[in-house]
């Protein structure tokens, strides 16, 4: 069931070449991650370990949105289910290890393991912040 208030995940996905400029290396964040402070999110993405345990299965797909979003085309944006969580719609039987995203430009769309990438162009494209921020995060479509 999704609450009121949706949590500020802004800035909480660390992708590793962020780690790698910030003097880590690539065991060092190995090392991280099996001591328990990281969490991979996904292939170069990773977040708080204690922050991920405390999220739910909407949340975590959020974070998981994020770090796709961080790695894809900057006119990619969410879809379709990933949306709607994002927009704080209630979740239930859905699969939340993909995230759905279309790119704004018209491109192919793509599938990986834990994201599908739809073809159709996007009119219009929201974010759930309505005042402007330098991060491109969250970026949610809206259909016309």
């Amino acid at each position: 069931m999704a609450s009121d208030v949706l949590l500020d995940l802004t800035g909480v996905v660390v992708l590793r070449k962020d780690l790698l400029a910030a003097g880590y290396t690539d065991r060092q964040i190995q090392t991280r991650v099996k001591a328990g402070e990281l969490h991979r999110v996904r292939h170069g993405s990773y977040c708080d370990k204690s922050l991920w345990d405390s999220l739910g299965a909407a949340d975590r797909h959020r974070v998981l949105a994020r770090a796709v979003l961080a790695r894809a085309h900057p006119t990619t944006v969410l879809t379709h289910v990933s949306s709607a969580i994002e927009h704080g719609a209630p979740v239930w039987g859905h699969d939340l290890t993909k995230v759905h995203t279309t790119r704004t430009d018209g491109r192919s769309g793509r599938k990986e393991c834990d994201r599908v990438q739809t073809p159709a162009p996007c009119r219009r494209t929201t974010s759930r912040s309505s005042t402007a921020s330098p991060s491109p995060f969250p970026r949610a479509a809206r259909w016309r």
